[in-house]
């Protein structure tokens, strides 16, 4: 059974409030990779430059195993 991107990422933003208030949005996924969209300005730190926990959190959709198959991640961009 395949989930569709706009329910993971309902369930990403009920159950890991922070991807909520960074506006994460699970873009696509199948059995290769997740692609992941993060808007630029709630994520920007003092020195203009994106937050290291936002990307950190970004880089840890990198999911490794599940169900038995290798994913990888693509941060598509912070916009």
């Amino acid at each position: 059974m395949r989930v569709a991107p706009n329910v993971i990422t309902q369930y990403a933003h009920e159950h890991i409030p922070i991807t909520k208030h960074m506006g994460m949005t699970v873009l696509a996924i199948d059995d290769v990779q997740i692609s992941v969209l993060a808007p630029y300005a709630p994520n920007i730190n003092h020195r203009e430059t994106i937050f290291g926990g936002s990307l950190s959190s970004l880089e840890s959709w990198r999911v490794g195993r599940s169900c038995g198959q290798s994913f990888r991640m693509r941060v598509l961009s912070f916009e």
